[in-house]
C-alpha cells in the first residue's frame, strides 16, 4: 500500500516539478485570444511556452517545453521536450520530444512520446499511434490502450482495455473489468487486482497473469488512499485550469477592475488581510441573522447571494495577486497587469498546492486577502 501511496505522490508531484524551474518563458500575447479560444499558430517560434483559455489550439512547434491549460485543449505541434497539459478535454497528435503529465476529463493521446506519459482523466484514451519510449502511469475511470509503450505500465482504473504493445512488466488495478484485445502483447510479468478474473481474448500473446481477487469492501480499504490521490489530482488541475480560464476572461472583459484589485493589494495588504479576516465571518453571519428576522429577510438572502458571488470572484483575484507577488519577486519591480500575471498565479498555485500546510497556509492568506479588497472595493463604491 505504501509504495502505491507514494506513487500516486510523486504522480501528483511530477505534474508540476517541471514547471518551477522553467526559464525565460513566453505566453500567449494578447492578440492571439478572442472571446477565450486561443489558437498559438503562425511563423513566430515558441520556447518554454505557458498558454491558456476557454478553447485552446497549440498548432505551431514549441522548441522547449509547454505548459496549457484550459476547457478544450489541441495539441497539433510538436512539442520539443516537456508537455503539460490540463483541461476538460485534452487531445495530443503530434510528436512529444520528452515527458508528458496530462490530466482531463477526457484525454486522448495520438502520437508518439520520447519518455514517461503520465495520464490522469475519466476517460484515458492511446490510439495505435501513442509509441511511449519510457514508462506508463494512468488513473482513470476508463482506460483504452491501443498503442506501445517501450517500458513498464501501473495503471489503475475502472474498465481498462489493453490492445497494444507492452514491452515491460504492467501493475493493473481494475474496479470493473480488465480485458486484454486480440492485438495485445505483453512481454513482461502481469500483475492484476480485481473484482474477477481478466479476460483474454483470442489473439492476444501475453504471460501468465499473477492475479489477485479484491472485493468490493477490501477494495475500500486497501485502495482507498490511491483512489483519494488520483481523484484530487484529477480535480486539483482542473480547477488550476478553470481557475486560469476565468481569470483571463475577467482581465480580457474587465481590465479597470482588475487593475483596481491587484493594486488595492499592492499599498494594502496586511489591512485587506485584516478585513477579509473580519468579513469571512461577519458577512454570513449577517446574512443569517436578517434571513431569521420578517423585515430584513430579502437583504439577507441578497446578501447570502452577493457573499457566494464574491467568494467565486475572490478565487480569480487570488490568482491575480499570487502573479503580481511572483512577478516582483522575480523582476524586483513593479509588472504591469497582464496575461503573464494570470500564468505566473496558476504557477505559484500549483506550487503553493502541492507543500502540505505551509503551502496550503499561503494560498488561505491570499484568499482572506483577495476577500478583503473585495469588500474595500464594494464599500468604495457603496460610498459613492
Amino acid at each position: 500500500m505504501c509504495k502505491k501511496i507514494w506513487f500516486g505522490v510523486f504522480a501528483g508531484f511530477t505534474l508540476v516539478m517541471p514547471l518551477a524551474v522553467s526559464h525565460a518563458a513566453q505566453y500567449l500575447p494578447r492578440d492571439r485570444a478572442s472571446g477565450g479560444a486561443v489558437v498559438v499558430g503562425g511563423s513566430q517560434e515558441f520556447r518554454n511556452l505557458y498558454t491558456g483559455g476557454g478553447s485552446v489550439v497549440v498548432s505551431k512547434q514549441v522548441l522547449g517545453d509547454l505548459f496549457v491549460a484550459g476547457g478544450s485543449v489541441t495539441v497539433v505541434g510538436p512539442v520539443e521536450k516537456d508537455l503539460v497539459a490540463l483541461g476538460g478535454n485534452v487531445a495530443v497528435v503530434n510528436p512529444v520530444g520528452d515527458d508528458a503529465r496530462i490530466a482531463g476529463g477526457n484525454v486522448t493521446v495520438n502520437a508518439p512520446v520520447a519518455g514517461d506519459l503520465l495520464a490522469a482523466g475519466g476517460t484515458i484514451t492511446l490510439t495505435e499511434n501513442a509509441r511511449i519510449g519510457g514508462d506508463w502511469w494512468a488513473a482513470g475511470g476508463i482506460i483504452n490502450f491501443n498503442g506501445t509503450v517501450a517500458g513498464g505500465a501501473k495503471i489503475t482504473g475502472g474498465d481498462v482495455f489493453i490492445n497494444g504493445v507492452i514491452i515491460g512488466p504492467i501493475e493493473v488495478h481494475a474496479n470493473k473489468k480488465l480485458t486484454f484485445g486480440p492485438q495485445s502483447r505483453v512481454s513482461g510479468s502481469i500483475t492484476y487486482s480485481g473484482p474477477a478474473p481478466a479476460t483474454v481474448q483470442d489473439g492476444a500473446q501475453i504471460g501468465k497473469i499473477e492475479f489477485t481477487p479484491v472485493y468490493a469492501g477490501r477494495t475500500a480499504t486497501r485502495y482507498a488512499p490511491i483512489a483519494l490521490l488520483a481523484g484530487f489530482g484529477v480535480f486539483f488541475f482542473l480547477k488550476l485550469a478553470a481557475l486560469l480560464a476565468a481569470s483571463l476572461i475577467l482581465l480580457k472583459l474587465f481590465p479597470r477592475t482588475s487593475l483596481e484589485m491587484v493594486s488595492s493589494n499592492r499599498n494594502r495588504f496586511w489591512q485587506n488581510l485584516g478585513i477579509g479576516v473580519a468579513g469571512i465571518i461577519v458577512v454570513p453571519l449577517a446574512a443569517i441573522l436578517l434571513i431569521a428576522t420578517v423585515i430584513g429577510a430579502y437583504l439577507g438572502i441578497a446578501l447570502g447571494i452577493w457573499f457566494c458571488f464574491a467568494l467565486i470572484m475572490t478565487g480569480i483575484a487570488t490568482v491575480m495577486l499570487a502573479g503580481t507577488i511572483m512577478q516582483q519577486w522575480i523582476h524586483k519591480k513593479e509588472t504591469a497587469l497582464s496575461w503573464k500575471t494570470v500564468l505566473w498565479g496558476i504557477l505559484m498555485f500549483a506550487i503553493l498546492g502541492l507543500i502540505p500546510f505551509i503551502g496550503w497556509l499561503a494560498i488561505a492568506i491570499l484568499y482572506l486577502t483577495a476577500f478583503g479588497t473585495l469588500l474595500r472595493i464594494a464599500a468604495q463604491r457603496i460610498e459613492r
